[in-house]
Formats: structure tokens, C-alpha cells, sequence
């Protein structure tokens, strides 16, 4: 086991919800995973498009303190994080502590904690998910090529992909 992981990042929101943001699956979503289950019970189960999951549960429910089990599905070892939200100056303050980690999941978990504070900071601040604004995107507009879309623009086929337009600044 490593030393304790500790993460601090300051929020212009109030503490309340950045409790929420820790607690409530449909704000889990917008900063942290792709899918988000918190169990009446308090048990939770995350999961990232690419296959991750984080499965534990809620240890402790404070509204300035959070203690949750953490057990990533990759490798089955089991640690523990804890939230603490205080007030700050226009906002909040939060640390995450990481502990009981073993040395090879250390790495992973400091880019793992510093990318989802940092997402966490611009959701509650602007409301936006910068997981989807850094997805690379296509400049296309695509739609479906039917047999009176193939007559009218005279190809020799009766469907397929047809490109309506094309996003000005955007590659094809």
C-alpha cells in the first residue's frame, strides 16, 4: 500500500452542490462517468464508455464529508476515498483523499483524480462537459441516402451515407 493521495480543488459553487455532485447520479454523469447507479442502500456502480467500472458504497453522508469504498474492476483491489467540501471564498473548497491504494494502481489514480476535479470544476462552473467538448468531431452533417435522394442528385445507387452539409472550421 502507498501513502495516502491527496487532491484539492476550489469551486465557484456552494458546498451543497458539490455534494451533490459526489451523490446524486444524474450529476455523477456530467463530470465523472458514462453511467451512474447509486442503490437506495448506497451502494454505487460507475462505468465509462470504455469499459471501466467502479463499483462501492457510500460510507459516510455528511454534507461537508464523504466516505466511500472504491473498488475498480480492473484489477478488484479495494480502497477508499474521501471527499471533504468546505466553504471558500465564492465558493467551495474540495480534497479528495485516495487511500489504501496498492503501488500500481497509484499512477493511475493520480491523472484519474486531477482529469475528474478539473471536470468537476468546469460542470458546476459553466455546466459543461468537457469530456464531450474534447471529442474529436467530424465537420460533416450525415444522413441517409434513399432511392428519390439518389434519383434527384443522379448516383447509381439507392442508399448509403449522403452528406447533407459540412461544419465550417471542421475537417471531413
Amino acid at each position: 500500500m502507498t501513502d495516502p493521495l491527496h487532491f484539492t480543488q476550489r469551486i465557484s459553487a456552494p458546498p451543497q452542490i458539490v455534494h451533490h455532485a459526489f451523490t446524486r447520479p444524474m450529476l455523477i454523469r456530467q463530470w465523472l462517468c458514462d453511467f451512474a447507479f447509486v442503490a437506495p442502500e448506497n451502494s454505487f456502480f460507475l462505468v465509462w464508455n470504455d469499459g471501466s467500472r467502479v463499483m462501492g458504497a457510500l460510507l459516510q453522508d455528511e454534507p461537508d464529508h464523504l466516505i466511500l469504498s472504491w473498488q475498480n474492476a480492473s484489477d478488484g483491489a479495494l480502497s477508499q476515498v474521501e471527499v471533504a467540501i468546505s466553504p471558500a471564498e465564492g465558493g467551495s473548497s474540495v480534497t479528495v483523499t485516495h487511500v489504501n491504494l496498492h503501488d500500481s494502481a497509484r499512477e493511475a489514480a493520480e491523472i484519474f483524480w486531477t482529469t475528474a476535479l478539473n471536470q468537476l470544476k468546469i460542470a458546476l462552473e459553466t455546466g459543461s462537459d468537457v469530456r464531450l467538448e474534447k471529442r474529436p468531431m467530424l465537420g460533416i452533417f450525415p444522413s441517409q441516402l434513399d432511392a428519390e435522394k439518389a434519383a434527384r442528385i443522379g448516383v447509381p445507387v439507392e442508399r448509403g451515407v449522403y452528406i447533407d452539409g459540412v461544419i465550417e472550421g471542421k475537417s471531413a
